[in-house]
């Protein structure tokens, strides 16, 4: 079954709905990775909320990451979705990374302009649904209630990973906020709606009542990674001049592993001094 998400915005655009299951995609990066439950678990969350943020992106280019990221460094966990809804997600730790304690919670949006925008909030690195919440609320004053759900067979390998969230935008009136909250309390348990099999308009009909809605987009999300030979190369240039000429005088080849799909992308030593004449002449001119 393919992967899909719905997105639903309310009359007056008071009111925005998601819902999204990622199972297959997830499978994807099991597959390329070999991650365990434990990494699952939170590659799957972020992958979920990726896809939904990414769904209200418009136009090629633009893509979003969300990430989580411990303070001690241990735990780095990202997921990124483009305006098409192709899905990745890489965890530093493949066995079991813990998730728990003081950390991060990173949002990056590629809009195709100057600059990515970027914004965070402290946060739980074991409550991502609550970073969410709280990202919305602290970087774009939207009230927001998430569910992200990473299901797990009694083996311990992969059952399903899917979720909802709705937004009560800044143009929703107190009744609209109302009914939102009160739907939102009377949702049955992930695991509920894994049981009765429910489909995701099932699950934002639950949701959402009998509002009515003025667009309904309906999108499949699709694991793909775009890593090339180019952008490792540029990854490598964004290295600092004297860490280059360094690794460069090494006089080895070296090789770039994309964290998300884990291809090799190769350098011999004269396509580090290649990259590094490069970032000279750059240097000098500014």
């Amino acid at each position: 079954m393919k992967d899909r998400l719905l997105r639903y915005l309310g009359e007056k655009g008071e009111w925005m709905g998601f819902a999204c299951d990622c199972t297959s995609s997830l499978q994807e990066a099991v597959k390329l990775r070999h991650y365990s439950s434990g990494s699952l678990q939170g590659i799957g969350g972020l992958m979920l909320l990726s896809a939904m943020l990414g769904s209200t992106l418009k136009g090629e280019g633009c893509d979003l990451s969300a990430e989580l990221k411990s303070f001690d460094g241990k735990e780095d966990l990202i997921a990124n979705a483009d305006s098409f809804i192709h899905v990745k997600a890489y965890s530093a730790s493949i066995s079991s990374p813990v998730l728990s304690g003081p950390g991060l919670f990173i949002v990056t949006k590629d809009l195709g302009l100057k600059e990515p925008y970027q914004s965070s909030v402290l946060c739980d690195m074991g409550n991502l649904e609550k970073a969410m919440e709280e990202y919305f609320v602290q970087s774009e004053q939207i009230e927001t209630y998430c569910k992200l759900g990473v299901l797990f067979h009694p083996d311990g390998t992969l059952h399903r990973a899917f979720g909802y969230m709705v937004q009560a935008l800044p143009f929703a009136d107190d009744s609209t906020r109302k009914a939102i909250h009160d739907a939102w309390n009377k949702m049955p348990s992930l695991e509920a709606l894994d049981f009765h099999q429910n489909s995701l308009e099932e699950i934002l009909g639950m949701l959402l009542g009998e509002k009515d809605y003025e667009t309904k987009i309906e999108k499949e999300i699709e694991w793909k990674c775009l890593c090339s030979q180019e952008k490792s190369r540029k990854t490598l240039s964004l290295l600092p001049l004297n860490e280059l000429s360094q690794i460069a005088e090494e006089g080895k080849t070296i090789h770039v592993d994309c964290g998300f799909c884990g291809k090799s992308y190769y350098f011999t030593c004269d396509d580090l001094r290649a990259i590094l004449s490069e970032k000279e002449k750059k240097a000098s001119k500014a």
